[in-house]
């Protein structure tokens, strides 16, 4: 029997003061951004609700008193990086069990408490935005309030155990006008426990709990009651134990959980799944076993389930779980969580697709004692990378799926043998499949292809233990692709995939396959030459960045191209002749180049002192013709080597300088987008230069090089950083336009992103390329055919170093926005 599936006896949480006070500083010291990147936040007892604002910050309601060590009882907030607010204190006197945001940010909680702030307010209360009460809104119980639901007018469910709100009689269910006024139409009695709510689209409501009787009608454990307060007698699932959750699909569909073991007579195990008639889901059979107590959906349409139980459909799934579509479970979640008398009893799922889970846990993953964690989508602990590489991290990409795929002159990660190439997992440990064998010199740059493969470029003569000269191709799962071997001669050391498949090589090559290459060539997908492309340069080639319309701009050390005089920048037309209207120049070597989205402009980075004809050192920002933008001013005292672009326009660089506009900011550091520094972004003091910098969809930064210390803390080449905030995305499908806005740390792209739909999940179909709007990107006269379908948008991210791809994707009903705001999101 595998340890996950002891039990332990429930443990009472010792607070050791001076083992945990250095952990609890760390994570308040956070106020710029941290290398212990972790979400770590102690509570000395039972969450029972986590609800997100729409800033991206977390509402955490249950039975504590102290969190972080403070004494901050039943409720707190913190920010999406797990730090306390220390100005949101609610002054109750009682557990939190429900917890509710209003659009206007208000936020209901209901529990156990009689007080809220200075006044009486028993069970139930309204706070304003800053934890403040809100003294207007008085609609207090006599007894628990479980569950909170906000219905599209502004009216207010609630369910539990009361017999009488704001003075008058209402029985376990309840619905209160926006201003806490019982609402006279609505009188609904229950003759049991309501322990949860959900609405439907069609204003219909679904509750569940330990009753058997809803207005004087038999309904066992769940029920339906219509937007006029009648009961549904169409609707009787009929379950045999009490219920503890609910969730309504986008197709209308409804999952339970609970304790129950039948269903309409019919053998289902604390979790099924009924069709909106309220018949069976005859296909969804994921029995469990032990109670099912939290529901939540991702937004491409699976599952998630938390609760007591070790097993799911006879896997392996302690405390959590995710299923596909079709109810069963998804192997490719890892989640696991080890409990004592108690569960998983809130999930909540980020708008970067991570999952924060609440409960009284024994550990999760190698965090002991939580009752608060925060899972990657794919269920792996949230905690910090400190895995050291005993050499330089030249390129990192961020994955799809969390993970970091990396390459440099390192042959060891954290005492794992590697060839110059290694895989983390999302939780820092290496990835024990990928970057076995040799490697015969130095990976220097890594690009994403569609399909998700990925070309290495460097100076080796042996990858991983294959044949393969400064070029080759990795499979998504790591391995050499052997149908992929280009014969370059010379060191690689910039790649770039072009919209059509085709990739582009720089660096100091001299051949390919035979045929005479200086500098610069062009390859097919499938890696054979591209003798149409030919562009010789006399200096080698050490940025790339491909257009949209298929022209490209080079930079590097050269200072001819094509026959023609161009100083270490130019730009190529399609099939590699000069472009000669675009006449910018460096006076030194052109590290990175990205393009601005929007605008089209270019941020150029090197080792330079002027360009386009202007005295402007390492840094500049050029409009789309190369001329160059008096816009951008920046002041820096050494080269910059990579760029990384945020959604909000903010820049991070990061190279050899030590100073910014004065300030001290050694090798990395936040600009504004007009360049000037940004201070919130704290000098992190690495102590040899940052070669390769990357934002994950989570605004946490990667970072790569050769330093052995960075923000205080000793992080061997490699590091990441925690930044305060939230990244905050919306996918949204009104009339025959998509538009997906996006904001905070999110990773921005080089590139238009490309939408494509499918009605299944699985068989995308490409739109197009999305437009530019404020904040964001649209595209419009879009119809896919159906209602209810699926959304995927791919954006290319990074520079030269790291040519990755943001992907999102969502299940979307046309019209609809209040459920899409959650992604899947990631790199590839």
């Amino acid at each position: 029997m595998s340890a996950s599936r002891i039990r332990p006896q429930r443990r009472i949480i010792h607070w050791l003061g001076s083992a945990l006070l250095g952990i609890v500083l760390l994570a308040g010291h956070v106020a710029a951004q941290s290398a212990a990147d972790r979400f770590s936040v102690l509570i000395d007892g039972t969450v029972h609700a986590v609800a997100l604002q729409a800033d991206g910050r977390i509402l955490v309601g249950g039975d504590f008193e102290r969190i972080n060590l403070a004494g901050h009882a039943w409720l707190r907030r913190i920010d999406a990086s797990g730090v306390l607010d220390t100005g949101f204190l609610p002054q109750l006197n009682g557990p939190v069990r429900a917890i509710a945001v209003q659009a206007d940010g208000r936020i209901l909680i209901g529990g156990d408490f009689t007080q809220a702030g200075p006044l009486a307010r028993a069970h139930l209360a309204r706070l304003l935005p800053d934890g403040s009460l809100d003294a207007g809104f008085d609609a207090s119980t006599d007894g628990a309030v479980q569950a909170i639901v906000l219905q599209a007018d502004g009216s207010i469910v609630i369910g539990g155990n009361f017999a009488s709100v704001a003075g008058i009689a209402r029985t376990r269910l309840a619905r209160l006008l926006p201003d806490g006024t019982p609402d006279a139409d609505f009188d609904v009695p229950v003759n049991g426990v309501v322990e949860t709510l959900a609405m439907e689209r069609d204003g219909s409501l679904l509750a569940g709990g330990a009753f058997t009787q809803v207005d004087g009608i038999p309904r066992n454990r769940i029920a339906r009651i219509r937007a006029d307060g009648s009961v549904d007698p169409l609707f009787n699932p009929n379950a045999n134990a009490p219920v503890h959750a609910l969730l309504v699909e986008h197709d209308d569909r409804i999952v339970v959980g609970g304790d129950f073991t039948q269903v309409l007579g019919q053998p289902r195990v604390r979790l099924t799944r009924l069709n909106a008639n309220g018949s069976i889901d005859a296909g969804f059979r994921p029995d469990a076993d032990d109670a099912v107590r939290a529901l939540a959906l991702t937004a491409d349409g699976l599952i998630l389930a938390g609760g007591a139980f070790l097993e799911v459909e006879g896997e392996d799934t302690p405390g959590i779980v995710r299923l596909t579509r079709d109810g069963s479970v998804d192997t490719r979640f890892v989640g696991k969580v080890t409990f004592g008398l108690d569960a998983v009893r809130s999930i909540a799922v980020q708008p970067n697709g991570a999952l924060v889970i609440g409960g009284l846990f024994a550990d999760v993953g190698a965090l002991t004692n939580p009752s608060l964690a925060r899972l990657t989508r794919d269920g792996y602990l949230d905690r910090t990378l400190s895995t050291p590489a005993n050499s330089e991290v030249s390129s990192i990409l961020a994955t799809s799926d969390g993970k970091m795929l990396l390459g440099g002159a390192f042959t060891q990660i954290d005492d794992a043998a590697r060839g110059r190439i290694a895989r983390l997992l999302p939780d820092g440990a290496v990835d024990a499949g990928v970057g076995t064998g040799s490697t015969t010199g130095l990976v220097r740059t890594m690009a994403t292809q569609p399909d998700g493969a990925v070309v290495v470029g460097g100076n080796f003569t042996q990858l991983l233990g294959t044949p393969r000269t400064s070029v080759a191709r990795l499979r998504a799962n790591g391995t050499v692709d052997s149908a992929f071997s280009p014969d370059v001669s010379g060191p690689v050391s910039a790649v770039a995939i072009q919209r059509d498949g085709r990739i582009l090589i720089g660096g100091s090559i001299s051949e390919v396959d035979g045929v005479a290459r200086s500098k610069l060539a062009r390859l097919h997908p499938d890696g054979s030459l591209d003798t149409s492309f030919d562009a010789p340069a006399d200096g080698s080639v050490t940025a790339l960045l491909p257009l949209d319309d298929g022209r490209i701009v080079v930079g590097g050390a050269f200072t001819q191209i094509g026959g023609f005089a161009r100083s270490r920048l130019v730009r190529l037309a399609a099939d590699g002749t000069l472009d000669p209207t675009f006449a910018a120049q460096a006076d030194g070597v052109v590290n990175a180049i990205v393009r601005m989205p929007g605008n089209g402009k270019l941020l150029v980075a090197g080792n330079f002192t002027e360009i386009a004809g202007t005295g402007m050192a390492f840094l500049a920002r050029l409009g789309p013709d190369g001329t160059f933008d008096p816009g951008f001013i920046t002041d820096l005292d050494g080269s910059v080597t990579d760029i990384a672009l945020r959604a909000d326009g903010r820049i991070a660089i990061a190279g050899t300088f030590t100073h910014v506009s004065g300030q001290a900011r050694t090798h990395l550091a936040l600009l504004h987008p007009d360049g000037s520094l940004d201070s919130s972004f704290a000098d992190v003091e690495a102590d040899n230069a940052v070669r390769s910098i990357a934002w994950q969809t989570d605004g946490k930064l990667l970072v790569g090089g050769i330093f052995a210390h960075i923000a205080g803390l000793a992080r061997a080449r490699l590091a990441r950083l925690s930044i305060p905030g939230a990244t905050q995305q919306w996918l949204r499908h009104e009339g025959d336009t998509v538009t997906w806005l996006r904001d905070g740390g999110n990773p921005e792209g080089i590139e238009p992103p490309l939408l494509a739909y499918s009605l299944d999940g699985e068989t995308f179909t490409d739109v197009g390329a999305m437009t530019p709007i404020a904040g964001g990107w649209e595209f419009g006269g879009f119809d896919p055919g159906s209602e209810l379908h699926f959304l995927r948008v791919r954006m290319r991210v990074g520079s030269h170093q790291h040519a990755g791809r943001v992907e999102h994707m969502a299940r979307i009903r046309r019209g609809t926005g209040a459920d899409d705001t959650i992604f899947r999101n990631g790199f590839d």
